[in-house]
């Protein structure tokens, strides 16, 4: 922090981290800069708690939850797990959130991130319905006599 007494202004180096986690160059900004950035960061952290909380609240989706998800190229069902909600923002109150999750196909483990949470949710709505078509079926097949062998 360097101060000016003269003209009472407060310049602040910072460094920015850059999108592969490392850090860019420094660079001097005034205080209102610097205090600006600060004021718009919490302001969409908060926008971005506000929808995790929604789509928590309303389809019971957050970092560790099961889904099932219908694999339309591989024509099948799988089940995973929410690993991780990346988000991107439009503006400071719009944001679109990218959910990843991990499966299992075929013996090995695979990671598929979302590029928006529509996407994922159609995936995963179809996903629910085959488990629960196919629990009717079972159900059903169970009903009549048949039994697994």
């Amino acid at each position: 922090i360097f101060w000016n007494f003269d003209d009472i202004v407060v310049d602040i180096e910072l460094v920015r981290r850059v999108a592969d986690g490392l850090q860019g160059k420094s660079e001097i900004l005034p205080y209102n800069i610097v205090r600006s950035m600060l004021d718009t960061g919490r302001e969409a952290q908060i926008v971005l708690d506000e929808r995790l909380k929604g789509i928590k609240e309303s389809d019971n989706i957050e970092v560790g939850s099961e889904v099932d998800l219908w694999l339309e190229e591989a024509g099948t069902n799988v089940h995973g797990v929410v690993k991780g909600i990346g988000h991107r923002f439009a503006s400071l109150h719009s944001l679109e959130l990218c959910p990843t999750v991990t499966y299992e196909l075929e013996g090995k483990e695979k990671t598929e991130t979302f590029n928006d949470y529509d996407s994922f949710l159609a995936v995963w709505k179809k996903g629910k319905f085959v488990v629960e078509h196919q629990k009717e079926l079972w159900a059903d097949a169970h009903q009549h006599g048949v039994r697994p062998g």
